[in-house]
């Protein structure tokens, strides 16, 4: 029988703690790693609501795909909210600095974070 060398881990304390260890994330996407609760208040005041969403949870309903998808369809979230962020770069640098805060939350102590500058630039590079 081949699944009889299967077996399912068991949680202990032991291992719970092992899921404490310094982490290091080497590919991070600073336009996918937005908080929601950043997304909804910039959207707002942009008199912009994704798709009527006026709470986190609602906004969590329209940007997160809970069946299997292929790229363009993942992709899709990123052309609703680019434009609520493009070219404001007080909203950039937020959402940057809140990346790293939650980076060291999370117990990360070392990322590689990406960005792609003409997503988030105006037409003409501003």
């Amino acid at each position: 029988d081949p699944t009889a060398m299967v077996s399912v881990p068991v949680v202990t304390e032991r291992s719970k703690k092992d899921f404490n260890f310094p982490k290091v994330e080497l590919h991070l996407h600073l336009d996918g790693s937005i908080r929601f609760s950043t997304l909804l208040e910039l959207s707002l005041a942009h008199g912009t609501p994704l798709k009527g969403a006026k709470t986190v949870d609602e906004l969590k309903k329209v940007l997160i795909t809970h069946e299997p998808a292929n790229l363009s369809k993942v992709l899709e979230a990123f052309d609703l909210f680019l434009p609520i962020v493009r070219g404001d770069k007080a909203a950039i640098e937020r959402i940057a600095y809140e990346m790293c805060e939650d980076q060291a939350a999370n117990g990360v102590i070392y990322f590689e974070g990406r960005y792609s500058p003409h997503l988030l630039c105006l037409p003409g590079g501003e």
